[in-house]
């Protein structure tokens, strides 16, 4: 099992990304779920918390497979929304601490385990209309923030 004191801050990224990988290859058990709590703390309880109310989905081009999610977040009467993809996000906590030091935001960290849980909130459109979800999702998002 990992130590925090053990692992420099450059090894606690190694093992944090090999973990996130185990992610997207084997389905989430509580071993590994022990382990990400170990790393990620109340992040990780955030993030699921994020897919067990279902705000997060998944916009996926059908011929490309390109894809972002947009996250719901905010209070309960004002809602605010993130696009992410794997490596950004668009929340401030993004901007402000994961690009300067940290591995990844707690929108990141439900976007990872999306695809290990089951992805049940995938939304598939056609190629020429993935440029307009993007828009449109970014355009909801600026103006649930003002």
């Amino acid at each position: 099992f990992y130590s925090k004191k053990m692992l420099s801050v450059a090894q606690s990224e190694v093992v944090i990304k090999e973990l996130l990988q185990r992610t997207q290859t084997q389905k989430v058990n509580f071993e590994l779920l022990e382990k990400l709590h170990f790393f990620f703390g109340d992040k990780l309880l955030h993030a699921l918390d994020i897919l067990d109310r279902k705000k997060c989905w998944c916009i996926v081009a059908e011929g490309t497979q390109r894809r972002f999610w947009q996250i719901e977040g905010g209070a309960s009467n004002h809602s605010i929304y993130y696009l992410c993809w794997k490596h950004y996000c668009s929340c401030t906590n993004f901007e402000n601490i994961v690009a300067k030091k940290g591995v990844c935001c707690k929108h990141q960290l439900a976007v990872w385990l999306f695809s290990s849980l089951g992805e049940d909130n995938v939304i598939t459109v056609k190629d020429e209309e993935y440029a307009d979800y993007l828009i449109n999702a970014e355009y909801a998002s600026v103006v649930n923030e003002v």
